[in-house]
């Protein structure tokens, strides 16, 4: 009998000495708190910080999660989660004030009929914190079920001016019956489903609901546990607005910060995918589209081949030359194959080498599909050898023709101008909106076409839509199709367009205005270049002679950071225009404006660039 009684006995003597730990830890408050950054994937910037609770390590508990188990089990949340709010309240007083604090509540505690008052008896202890910073997060991982009274403690907390986030989105069986319930404003998806969402469909198509489901619930996305660049790409590229991990940053006692790389990395990603969004299969070029690939000759040893292979982890084949002439593809696995039969010192020449369809960088998405559609089904597997000048740029497989297809069309704009199939004001004023509550330092170029109703009042309709597509494709081939390409381009109407910049482009813009004016010769008759100026009619039939047409372009640089709302972005741009509508000057013209302070009743510091 002693023997049976002997492990129970040890067992309620381990349970009780962890009670006793629980309880001294409580009450020492014997709690460190860190702080993760969460990160704007706009604009690189942390808008707040996540309080994770760490336990002192004399106390018997390793880890947070051990900690807390032991207190659910001993009944001891509420009084655990007193003890971390208290810590992490004090540790944030001194925060920036457009801080917000992400702090983690349990649902049992969350719905617990004193936490309203307990909370805000935490809050009244520190100076300079309240309760429109405080984020609450519930974890949907634990595994309480649905509380009757979540709801009503989510619509008190809101009304007291308390966001609601639910955590874990994405790992448990109840999470959408509690997004219903609770009606957060911010969604922290799972880690589990941000690891490998940059080669997982299924996960990128369940990302793609919620990013549609936040924007019409009016929620924020967070997406959680990112620790490669490849899952910081696939998140943006998705449209997920705000990210946490330890590639952006690891928890730390100090407020942490993104380095200055990883903050040019996000910003980069972030333009990329804009640009890609406002794509269409009619000017994606399968230069963007290629993946880089090793090349070879025939006349190479299959062992130095194969060595070469290896040494790119992301290698899915080589392309064949024989001396200059490319004669084909030779995919990853024939040469392993190849390599583990011995055949080491034969010449790659005598595989099978498959001949693929050779394109040049400028063939658009549209045209690469044609291309693809026209082989056999045998052969529809093969990609495309993209080679520009005297170098393979790379290959397109059948897999990223589809995706880039079907990316086109998913993001393929509602509201586009006619003329250009450009994005058009509703969409450029949406995206604007965006960059602008996100502080961007974008550079923003309105470009127009001087007196361009009296060309077509001189010259016609018809070649004045001529004279825009040329301009339009003067524009593209040098912002948008180039290595640092523009994140928007829009046609806002008749002759008006703007063009999104993410570094100084003030030689491109006076090179773009150089290379219209080439074109006059397209444009005007051999009398009015000649005379650099052309007749027309006025509204009331009185003929007036103007200049050649020429471009104007306003360029703003970091004004999405200084102005208020979009409104206020197109009134400077047309009051910058007046500065030289008036002006008896001729000639090609970049109004640039350096203000910081762009109130309305700001004169400011105007330069003029002339080409």
């Amino acid at each position: 009998m002693c023997s049976s009684i002997r492990p129970i006995v040890s067992r309620l003597g381990a349970e009780e000495q962890r009670r006793i730990q629980l309880r001294r830890l409580i009450e020492d408050e014997a709690i460190r708190i860190v702080f993760q950054p969460i990160v704007s994937l706009c604009s690189g910037e942390t808008i707040g910080y996540e309080a994770l609770s760490r336990p002192d390590p004399e106390y018997g508990f390793e880890h947070a999660g051990q900690l807390f188990e032991a207190a659910e089990q001993c009944g001891a949340l509420p009084e655990l989660e007193m003890v971390c709010r208290r810590v992490t309240f004090a540790a944030a007083a001194e925060w920036p004030n457009d801080a917000l604090l992400f702090l983690n509540c349990s649902p049992p505690v969350f719905g617990g009929a004193t936490f309203l008052d307990l909370i805000a008896d935490d809050l009244k202890r520190v100076d300079g914190l309240d309760s429109r910073r405080i984020v609450l997060e519930i974890t949907e991982r634990a595994d309480h079920g649905l509380f009757d009274n979540l709801d009503l403690r989510s619509l008190e907390l809101r009304e007291l001016g308390y966001q609601i986030a639910l955590d874990d989105v994405g790992a448990g069986t109840s999470g959408l019956n509690r997004i219903m319930s609770l009606r957060p404003n911010w969604l922290k998806l799972d880690i589990e489903l941000i690891s490998g969402i940059d080669v997982d469909p299924f996960k990128q198509n369940l990302i793609r609901f919620f990013v549609r489901f936040s924007k019409l619930s009016n929620m924020v996305l967070i997406g959680e546990g990112i620790e490669r660049e490849e899952e910081l790409a696939m998140l943006i590229e998705l449209g997920v607005t705000h990210g946490q991990g330890y590639y952006l940053a690891r928890p730390e006692a100090a407020l942490p910060q993104l380095d200055a790389r990883t903050r040019r990395t996000v910003i980069s990603l972030s333009r990329q995918a804009d640009a890609r969004r406002f794509e269409d299969v009619t000017t994606v070029r399968v230069g963007n589209l290629a993946i880089p690939v090793n090349t070879c000759d025939q006349s190479d040893a299959i062992a130095d081949v194969y060595e070469q292979m290896t040494k790119r982890q992301d290698s899915i084949g080589t392309v064949v030359f024989d001396q200059n002439r490319c004669v084909g593809w030779l995919a990853c696995d024939r040469i392993k194959a190849m390599h583990a039969q011995g055949e080491t010192g034969a010449p790659i020449g005598t595989a099978r080498v498959v001949s693929c369809p050779v394109v040049g960088p400028e063939v658009t998405l549209a045209e690469a599909m044609e291309i693809s559609a026209s082989r056999t089904d045998d052969e529809f597997v093969l990609p495309l050898i993209v080679q520009a000048a005297d170098r393979i740029a790379g290959v397109v497989t059948p897999r990223r023709l589809l995706l880039a297809a079907a990316r086109a069309h998913h993001h393929a704009p509602v509201h586009i101008a006619p003329l250009t199939g450009l994005p058009g004001r509703v969409q450029a004023d949406q995206w604007l909106t965006e960059r602008i509550k996100a502080g961007d330092p974008m550079n923003i170029a309105f470009i127009d076409l001087r007196d361009f109703d009296a060309y077509n009042r001189s010259y016609g309709f018809e070649m004045g839509d001529v004279m825009l597509r040329r301009l339009v494709g003067l524009i593209r081939g040098k912002f948008v199709e180039s290595q640092d390409r523009a994140s928007l381009f829009a046609h806002l109407g008749e002759d008006r367009f703007l063009v999104a910049l993410a570094n100084d482009e003030r030689d491109r813009l006076r090179d773009l205005i150089k290379s219209f004016e080439a074109y006059h010769t397209e444009f005007f008759s051999p009398v009015d270049q000649a005379a650099q100026a052309f007749w027309y009619a006025d509204s009331v039939g009185r003929r007036q002679s103007v200049p050649l047409t020429n471009l104007r372009i306003v360029y703003l640089p970091h004004v999405l950071q200084t102005v208020r709302d979009v409104r206020a972005l197109y009134d400077l741009a047309r009051r910058l225009r007046m500065r030289i509508r008036n002006d008896p000057a001729t000639g090609n013209e970049i109004i640039t404006d350096d203000r910081s302070d762009l109130d309305d009743k700001a004169e400011g510091t105007l330069r003029r660039a002339c080409a």
